[in-house]
Order: structure tokens, then sequence, then C-alpha cells
């Protein structure tokens, strides 16, 4: 199915035209691996594909994203699989996969530096950026602290008909909207989209079989953990918690991860001295410092809250 589909992607995208565009409006990377899989992923990018031009990838490793983002200037990506994967001391990091289907989940550090050197911020065109996966708040707040200026992500678990069902909503609202003039709309696509995820009727069963077209069905999705109590089959289903990271994030973000890393106060407020006196005097290049932090053995989440503390890019 996923090869099906890919090459139904390929298709698409060459009966665009002969030349590619100069701008890609979105780059899809759907992933579900052999030891878990998941039915939906390659579903979400190809109706994703439906609302935006897309470049669709069913499966990939770290080196399969570099080259999927590297080919065309991309404006919007989307992951679509498992976002809380584990791979050695990474936690929470995207599930991608081998050809053969094999999971190589990457450090969670490596993607949103991979996705933060193709924001606007640094010289690209990424503005926007969807973790489709549970529990994925974590790589969301590294790639808001990266540079993209609008992350949104799941930070529960997620009933996976609930995120297909998101992804397509907010990707329509993008849609209707990108031509337009003025701030990006992606706040009020993430409103829409929400509103129409617990706006959604039940299925009609044989209790409701008889019910009028118009009658008003008890709603499907309501958003609150899964794991919160038990479950019991009964409507309004949990779907999960989306979120949707902006600018204006970009503080808490630093303040979570800090919490997160437990460093202490003292040694933060030092090496972000240090980084504000580098951008001050220029006594260190941005290499230097970060090799120095290294050496020190700070974590990596550690040293983008401590340039984006110090006000560095």
């Amino acid at each position: 199915m996923a090869a099906a589909a890919a090459r139904m992607a390929e298709a698409a995208e060459e009966r665009t035209g002969e030349t590619a565009p100069v701008r890609c409006e979105l780059a899809v990377l759907a992933c579900s691996p052999r030891r878990a899989p998941l039915d939906n992923v390659v579903l979400e990018g190809l109706e994703a594909s439906l609302h935006l031009p897309a470049s669709v990838l069913c499966g990939g490793t770290f080196n399969d994203l570099c080259r999927l983002l590297g080919r065309r200037a991309t404006q919007r990506f989307l992951f679509a699989g498992h976002a809380n994967a584990r791979f050695g001391s990474a936690r929470h990091t995207l599930g991608l996969t081998t050809a053969d289907g094999r999971l190589a989940p990457p450090p969670p550090f490596a993607i949103a530096a991979l996705l933060g050197r193709h924001s606007p911020r640094h010289g690209g065109a990424l503005e926007f950026v969807m973790y489709n996966g549970c529990k994925s708040e974590r790589i969301a707040l590294l790639t808001l602290l990266s540079g993209v200026d609008y992350v949104c992500y799941w930070r529960t678990l997620v009933e996976t008909t609930a995120a297909r069902f998101l992804c397509a909503a907010l990707f329509e609202a993008v849609a209707a909207r990108r031509h337009r003039a003025g701030r990006p709309c992606y706040q009020w696509a993430f409103d829409d989209a929400c509103g129409a995820l617990v706006g959604e009727p039940r299925p009609r069963t044989v209790q409701w079989a008889d019910a009028p077209p118009n009658a008003d069905l008890p709603m499907r999705w309501e958003m609150r953990d899964p794991e919160e109590g038990p479950q019991l089959g009964r409507y309004p289903l949990p779907a999960g918690i989306p979120v949707l990271l902006t600018p204006r994030d970009r503080k808490e973000a630093a303040r979570t991860l800090l919490r997160a890393a437990m460093l202490p106060r003292i040694a933060l407020r030092a090496w972000v001295c240090r980084a504000r006196e580098r951008r001050a005097l220029r006594i260190r290049t941005r290499s230097e410092l970060l090799m120095t932090l290294a050496r020190r053995q700070i974590p990596h989440d550690a040293v983008l809250i401590i340039m984006q503390m110090a006000g560095q890019p």
C-alpha cells in the first residue's frame, strides 16, 4: 500500500508540469514501522496533498528527510507516524523508518536543528511544521526554538482517526486562506480544525439508524487525554490534546525545556552571560561557543535554551 501511495504521489507531482516549482508548499514524511504499523499515516499525507501541492515520502531515514527538504524551498512540513519513539537517551523522538520498515529514530535535537536551518530566520522558507503523532511536545518545543515560527503537535496520546481528521481539516483551512494577504493563517486554521474535530458527530449505529439526517447526534470526540480514566467505548471519545506553538511562545518553551533538563540555575546563568559576552564583544565565534558547551557536556537541549536566552539567532 505504501509503495502504491508513493507512486500515486509521484504521478500527481509529475502531472503538475514538466518543470518543478521553485517552492514546495508541503513536504510530507509518513512512517509506519513494521513493529508497530500505523494504517492511517499514508492516507494522512495523501489527504493533505488534496488541499496543497505536496511531495509525499512514504517511509524514510534522517538522510531521506534531509534530501526531501533540500530538493526545493519547503514552506510547510508534515510528519505522520510515531512521535514518541525512543533511541538511547533520546526520549520522544520521531519514529523514522528504513526501507525494510525498521525503526531508525534520530535524536530530537537533530530533527529540530535540521528544520530550523530551513526556517525564514535562517534564510529558508519553512514556516509551519506539524507533528501528527503521540506525545510530540518535546520535539515541538525544540523545533520552535530552532527557528520555525508555527509548530502544531499533540501533547498527549492521540486516537489515530482523530489525528487523521485534524490533519485533513487543518490543511484544508490553510489552503483556503494561504493566498490572502496579511499575517499567516495558521492560528485561524488550527482553531477551525479543532472546532471541526469536536463538532464531528459520532457514526450512526443501530441506535441512531432511524434518526432524521439533521438530528443532533452525540459528538464523536472531545479534547482530553486518552490516558485519563477508563474509556469504556462511550462517546465522546478522547481524541487527545492538540497544541499550536507560535513565536510568542518561545520564552515559555525555553523555560519548559529548562525545567525538564533540570540544569542548575547558577550554571545556566553563567553560560547565558558568556553567550551574551560573545555576541557583544565577539570574543568567540558561534561554532567555538557550541564546541565549548559540548566539551562541558552541556545537553543539546540546553544549548538551544542558552542560545535563545542569550539572544542568539
